[in-house]
């Protein structure tokens, strides 16, 4: 797991699930009739499951949660326990006073695997979550492919007017993560050894840094102190 947390690459088994289907009703066909059980790994389970604590720590020690709104998923709120108790009183009282009330359950389908990837990296970034625990960049290939792309037809046309051309994206993202394209053109260049790793952190130090400068543009303790 720490090896995990260190090279910030979730291996395959821990993405992977084996799945059994139990039927919600009699003589079920359709898939949408099955309830699905998901078995995933142990050790993802276990490190995911750290990940979640401290990402819950962290949303509730800089209070960026209501407890008083958000329960479901926060440690020591019974949320369901809650809303349930509250459902039952006012059924409790509008049958005492004779008077009307209305109830509406909304079950969302497949609510978690519905809400688009891009929005979890807006609301981490709107979080300012530390890095650590948003490990992997998001569309480095796709930039790689993009660049490469962009650049591909540049560089033909400078081959056939004599010249050598070589085309080598390199990304590093704004979290600090080295794309495997910036190390492959360090090592083009003949970077090696201690002083490649030395590159590569400096690389990512200095990304890591220039995204925590961006994201405080806005804080008045950074004003100029003019005396």
């Amino acid at each position: 797991m720490k090896v995990v947390w260190q090279k910030q690459a979730i291996p395959t088994a821990w993405r992977r699930a084996g799945s059994i289907l139990i039927p919600k009703e009699k003589d079920s066909v359709e898939i949408s009739q099955f309830r699905q059980i998901s078995l995933l790994n142990v050790e993802g389970k276990i490190f995911f499951s750290v990940v979640a604590r401290r990402l819950t720590a962290y949303l509730e020690k800089n209070h960026f949660i209501d407890t008083m709104v958000q329960k479901t998923g926060i440690p020591g709120f019974s949320g369901c326990l809650e809303h349930v108790s509250m459902i039952w009183n006012q059924i409790q009282t509008a049958k005492k006073d004779g008077r009307d009330l209305h109830v509406v359950f909304l079950d969302l389908a497949n609510a978690f695997g519905s809400v688009p990837h891009n929005l979890r990296w807006t609301a981490f970034n709107y979080f300012s979550v530390p890095e650590l625990t948003v490990p992997w960049e998001a569309a480095v290939e796709e930039a790689f492919e993009r660049k490469s792309l962009k650049y591909t037809e540049l560089a033909v046309d400078a081959e056939q007017r004599g010249w050598k051309a070589k085309v080598c994206p390199v990304e590093v993202g704004c979290r600090g993560f080295v794309g495997k394209s910036t190390i492959r053109l360090l090592k083009e260049l003949g970077v090696q050894g201690q002083t490649l790793r030395r590159t590569i952190n400096a690389l990512s130090g200095a990304a890591e840094a220039s995204r925590w400068l961006w994201m405080k543009r806005g804080d008045s303790n950074w004003a100029p102190n003019i005396t």
